[in-house]
């Protein structure tokens, strides 16, 4: 479904990552052949029920032959999508994390674009009997 404001933009949301993640692992070592859904920090395939897990359904058990980069090429207009983002972090130990570990955050936010036709607050009436005038 192709969904457009009035200004005929399309609506949708945009994926604001806070922290995306370098694999420290050489691609070609045995844990790199496991994770390569790391490649990317965003992965769009075609809903598939049989695909749960972005590195595959065993991935301590896996050889990489399974998970989101063997889904293919598939095209994703008008079908249902899921959008694969991948997050993480690196835990560099430094002085400071003893005895107490600190937090380390990551993660992303999902904003809305586009679905309003006009601002929802500009129609609204100013209170009865103030004015600027009076509000100083």
């Amino acid at each position: 479904m192709d969904c457009k404001n009035a200004v005929g933009k399309p609506t949708a949301y945009a994926l604001h990552p806070k922290y995306t993640v370098t694999p420290f692992v050489h691609p070609d070592s045995y844990s790199g052949q496991r994770m390569h859904f790391t490649e990317n920090d965003l992965w769009v395939t075609t809903s598939d029920p049989n695909l749960r897990y972005p590195a595959g359904e065993f991935m301590n058990h896996s050889d990489g032959s399974d998970g989101v980069h063997t889904h293919g090429n598939k095209a994703v207009k008008q079908t249902d999508i899921v959008a694969w983002h991948v997050f993480g972090l690196h835990h560099l130990p430094r002085p400071e994390d003893f005895p107490v570990q600190p937090v380390v955050k990551t993660g992303f936010q999902l904003v809305p674009f586009g679905f309003f036709d006009k601002n929802p607050t500009l129609d609204l009436k100013p209170p009865e009997g103030v004015s600027c005038k009076t509000l100083q």
